[in-house]
């Protein structure tokens, strides 16, 4: 069995899920953006969401259970190019690993910023969650662009598909992507 759900423009609604694998808490309301005025560079779509209430709200990834082994005992670095267009407050980085959080500063100012996170997984890990949380109030407006997981200390600048929302294990980065010749 698994999830499906579908990459379309539009609100998600109260069904508590979010574009490519990712979830929502049910009252936030997210969709796919993709009005150049919003874009982060060198993006062809984002994920925008509007705060429904003045306590904290969050999007989540939950890594798929066979792909944990991976992340197991490791470093791993969570970020997330952000932009919060409407409101003053902030966005931040976490990482849920069985429980214990992780958490990053926040992230603030005008057009987009990174947001990220650093934490070493425990060896026993049995589930593990990257998570976004927006601080703002209610109807606050965010943009999400660029979700990077790294196993190591640092969010590389490489982002491997720009129309895609979905953080991937990266071992290796190439130098050089998609430049002229390859």
């Amino acid at each position: 069995a698994c999830n499906f759900h579908p990459s379309v423009a539009g609100d998600y609604g109260s069904t508590g899920c979010a574009p490519d694998g990712w979830d929502k808490d049910q009252a936030l309301y997210c969709w796919i953006e993709d009005n150049a005025a919003n874009l982060d560079v060198g993006v062809v779509r984002v994920l925008g969401c509007k705060k429904t209430s003045d306590g904290p709200q969050t999007i989540h990834y939950d890594v798929l259970a066979w792909e944990i082994p991976k992340w197991r005992g490791r470093v791993v670095v969570f970020g997330i190019r952000g932009y919060q267009k409407i409101g003053s407050y902030a966005f931040r980085c976490r990482i849920n690993d069985s429980g214990a959080y992780s958490n990053g500063s926040n992230a603030m100012g005008s057009g987009y910023q990174t947001a990220s996170v650093l934490a070493t997984v425990s060896d026993t890990c049995s589930s593990l969650s990257f998570i976004v949380e927006l601080s703002g109030d209610s109807g606050a407006v965010y943009y999400f662009a660029k979700p990077r997981a790294n196993l190591g200390t640092t969010l590389e600048d490489w982002w491997p598909t720009p129309g895609l929302l979905i953080p991937r294990v990266m071992v290796q980065v190439p130098a050089f992507c998609g430049a002229p010749g390859e």
